[in-house]
């Protein structure tokens, strides 16, 4: 949405959308995309979301993931990040976005079973951040930019994505209400 002299972008508010988009909940393991909007909602401790948007076509999903990667002799699994961030892409190009046009924002991998200052992605015991280091890993590798990202909390997180914009809301768990972590703002 552009403001009245059309040059700023303001985000939809929340409430709105609800109102006027059908919604979809994905829990560990899912992966959801859209051509049509939807407005699609998480939540997340140590797991993390990665969402993705094509901006040019309006096209967009969410992954959600509990560990890093499968292990060695278990059958390749969406609750996986290496997998489901493989899963989600491939299934936005079947849809008709283009990689190479795709914006990231990533979000969870809250430090829940360790001292709150460990964010050492090294540690076994730290999942949240081993999750929160591949995702920008396998997002680099496919040279996909991060715009936004809120990980690392010291609690979970409620997220909820428009596939259409891009634009996601967030509200740490245990709190009243979402805050906008919307998509840049966009050239006039």
């Amino acid at each position: 949405m552009r403001s009245p002299d059309g040059t700023a972008w303001i985000p939809e508010p929340l409430a709105s959308v609800e109102q006027r988009v059908p919604s979809r909940f994905i829990g560990p393991g899912d992966v959801y995309c859209s051509r049509i909007p939807h407005l699609v909602t998480t939540i997340l401790g140590s797991c993390v979301a990665i969402c993705l948007y094509d901006p040019e076509l309006g096209i967009g999903g969410m992954n959600h993931f509990v560990l890093p990667f499968h292990p060695n002799g278990e059958a390749p699994s969406t609750r996986h990040g290496d997998h489901a961030t493989a899963t989600l892409i491939r299934r936005l190009s079947t849809l008709g976005a283009d990689p190479s046009r795709l914006h990231a924002k990533i979000f969870g991998g809250s430090v829940m079973l360790i001292g709150r200052n460990d964010q050492n992605p090294s540690s076994s015991l730290n999942v949240g951040a081993r999750n929160v280091a591949l995702s920008r890993a396998l997002l680099a590798e496919r040279g996909i930019p991060i715009k936004r990202e809120c990980v690392l909390e010291p609690s979970g997180l409620m997220i909820k994505m428009l596939t259409s914009s891009g634009d996601v809301w967030v509200r740490k768990v245990g709190t009243a209400s979402f805050s906008a972590k919307s998509r840049e703002a966009s050239p006039s």
